[in-house]
C-alpha cells in the first residue's frame, strides 16, 4: 500500500510540474537564460554528432548527456527538427532551431527538478511516515527561490545537487546499515565522482555533507559487521599512502595539495566515526581507499572508451581544482597584500556576506526561526545529540554560503538552503507532533508560494528577448562558447528578423 501510494506521490509530482510547464510559455525566446541552457544543448549536439562537448568549465558531463538523449527522443518523435550540430547549421532559419533546442533543454530542467523532488518526498516520507505531509513539504521546497531558478533553466547545478544528496544517503546507509555495506559504500563513492563530472565545484563540498551524515548516524545503535582484525593495519595504511600518491601524482601544482588534504578528510571522517563507534578503523579505511582510486580509473576508461577521448580535459577540475579560483569575484592578490585599499572587496567583507544574505531572504529566515522555535518551545524533547546534529548543519550551512558569496550566483542556493530544510524535517521528528507538522508545512507552504509563485509564473512567460545583443555580439557569447554554429547563417537570420 506504501509503495503504491509513494507512486501516485511522484506522478503528481511530475504531472503538476508538467502542467505548468506546458500552461506558461515554455516556447519563450531562446535568448532569456541562455547561460547556460543554450550552451548545454549547443554541447549535446556536438556528442550526438559523434564529437567531444566543447564546454568543459563544470564539465556538466551528465547534463550534457542526459540533454543528448533527450535531444535525440525529441526528435525521433518529431517535437524537434534538430539533434546534431549538422541538423542545425543546415536549418533553413537557424534562429528557429536554436529555439527548438532551448525547449527541449527547458523540457530536461523539467526531468532534473521533478527527479529532486521525487526523491526528495521519497526521503522526507521515510522520516515523517505520511504522505501528505511529505508530500506538502514537497511543494514548499518547490516553491523555494533556490528550485524554482533551476525550472526556468537549465543549469548543471540541479543534476549535481541530486547526485551529491544521493551520494550522502548511500554513504549513511554504508555507516548504519548491517547488510549490503561494501555496496552502499560503492554507491557513495560512485556518486561521488559523478557529481564531480558533473559540477566539480560541489565535488570539494562532499567532507562537509559526510560529516553531517557521520553525526547523524553516530545516533544509530547498531552493529559494525566487517571484519575487525588489526591483521588489517598494514594494508590499510598501504592503500592510504598509495591512494594519496596516485593523486598526488596526477593533480596539477598547488591542487596536489588539495586533493590530498581532500582524501585524508575522508579517512578522517571514518576513524573519527569508528573511535566513537568504539570499532577497528582499518577494514573500512582498507575498503575507502580501494574503492575511491579504483572507480576514479574505472570512470575515467568507461568515459575515455564510450563517451569522450577528451577525457582528461573532462577531470581536469579534479586535478586542478586551484584553477575554480578565478571563478570568483574577487582578487586574491589584493586582499592579501593590500586589503585595507578597498574594504568593499576585502575578503572579510566576502564572508560576512552569509549574514547579509540570510537578513535579505525571507525563505531562510523562515526555515531558521521555525527550527528555533520548534527547539525552544520543545526544549525537552532535544538530547545532545540532536542539538551536535543541528548545529553541525547550521555551521555547514554559513560555510557554503560564505563560499558562495565570492561569486553570489543565486542557482547555487540548493547547496545551502536544503541543510535549513533538513534541519526544519529533523525538528518536525523530534517534536513528534503531526498536527504541528501539518500546520507548519502548510504555512511554509502558502508563504513560499506567494512570495516566489507570482515571479515564477512572470519568468515562464516572458515575450521578450535579447536577440539583439546576441547578433550584434555585445557579448561575444555565440562565437565563444559556439564555435561550430555557422556565424554566417546565424548573421543572416538576425538581419531577416531585423527587417
Amino acid at each position: 500500500m506504501q509503495n503504491k501510494t509513494n507512486l501516485v506521490m511522484v506522478m503528481m509530482i511530475f504531472g503538476l510540474l508538467i502542467l505548468l510547464f506546458m500552461g506558461t510559455n515554455y516556447e519563450r525566446h531562446w535568448s532569456l537564460y541562455a547561460d547556460q541552457t543554450l550552451t548545454l544543448a549547443y554541447n549535446g549536439l556536438l556528442i550526438n554528432s559523434g564529437q567531444g562537448q566543447e564546454y568543459l568549465d563544470h564539465p556538466g558531463f551528465l547534463t550534457i548527456h542526459s540533454l543528448a538523449s533527450l535531444l535525440k527522443f525529441a526528435n525521433l518523435i518529431q517535437f524537434s527538427t534538430v539533434s546534431t550540430i549538422g541538423d542545425l547549421n543546415k536549418n533553413t532559419n537557424l534562429l528557429i532551431g536554436l529555439q527548438e533546442i532551448s525547449i527541449v533543454a527547458r523540457a530536461m530542467a523539467l526531468i532534473v527538478v521533478a527527479t529532486f523532488l521525487s526523491i526528495f518526498y521519497l526521503s522526507a516520507n521515510q522520516v515523517f511516515k505520511n504522505p501528505l505531509i511529505s508530500f506538502i513539504l514537497t511543494v514548499s521546497v518547490f516553491f523555494m527561490s533556490a528550485v524554482t531558478e533551476h525550472f526556468i533553466q537549465l543549469r548543471t547545478e540541479f543534476l549535481s545537487a541530486i547526485l551529491i544528496f544521493l551520494s550522502c544517503q548511500f554513504f549513511y546507509y554504508f555507516l548504519v546499515n548491517e547488510r549490503k555495506k561494501l555496496f552502499y559504500l560503492f554507491l557513495a563513492i560512485t556518486f561521488l565522482f559523478l557529481t564531480g563530472l558533473n559540477k566539480t565545484q560541489i565535488y570539494y563540498y562532499a567532507p562537509l555533507y559526510y560529516f553531517s551524515v557521520v553525526i547523524l548516524a553516530l545516533q544509530v545503535k547498531n552493529n559494525f559487521p566487517l571484519f575487525a582484525d588489526n591483521q588489517f593495519t598494514v594494508p590499510s595504511i598501504l592503500a592510504l599512502i598509495i591512494n594519496l600518491s596516485f593523486f598526488w601524482t596526477i593533480s596539477l601544482g598547488f591542487s596536489s595539495f588539495i586533493n590530498f588534504f581532500y582524501i585524508l578528510s575522508f579517512n578522517g571522517l571514518l576513524v573519527f566515526f569508528c573511535r566513537i563507534k568504539s570499532i577497528k578503523w582499518q577494514f573500512i579505511l582498507l575498503f575507502f581507499n580501494i574503492f575511491y582510486i579504483g572507480i576514479f580509473c574505472l570512470i575515467f576508461i568507461i568515459v575515455y572508451y564510450f563517451y569522450d577521448k577528451n577525457t582528461y580535459y573532462l577531470f581536469y577540475n579534479l586535478l586542478d581544482p586551484s584553477q575554480m579560483l578565478s571563478l570568483i569575484n574577487v582578487d586574491i592578490n589584493q586582499v592579501i597584500l593590500a586589503p585595507n585599499q578597498n574594504s568593499t572587496s576585502g575578503f572579510l567583507d566576502k564572508f560576512l556576506a552569509p549574514m547579509n544574505a540570510v537578513m535579505a531572504s525571507l525563505e531562510k529566515l523562515a526555515l531558521l526561526a521555525i527550527s528555533l522555535l520548534l527547539i525552544l518551545l520543545n526544549f525537552k524533547k532535544f538530547e545532545k545529540k540532536d542539538f551536535q546534529f543541528l548545529i553541525t548543519n547550521l555551521i555547514i550551512f554559513f560555510i557554503i554560503l560564505s563560499i558562495h558569496s565570492l561569486r553570489n550566483v543565486p542557482s547555487y542556493f540548493i547547496f545551502t538552503d536544503i541543510l535549513l530544510v533538513v534541519n526544519l524535517v529533523y525538528s518536525l521528528y523530534i517534536v513528534n507532533r503531526i498536527w504541528l507538522s501539518y500546520v507548519v508545512v502548510s504555512s511554509l507552504c502558502v508563504t513560499f508560494a506567494v512570495i516566489n509563485f507570482p515571479q515564477l509564473v512572470h519568468s515562464l512567460n516572458r515575450s521578450d528577448s535579447y536577440l539583439m545583443s546576441f547578433c550584434n555580439e555585445d557579448i561575444g557569447f555565440i562565437t565563444t562558447w559556439h564555435q561550430q554554429i555557422n556565424m554566417s547563417k546565424f548573421k543572416v537570420a538576425c538581419n531577416a528578423n531585423n527587417q
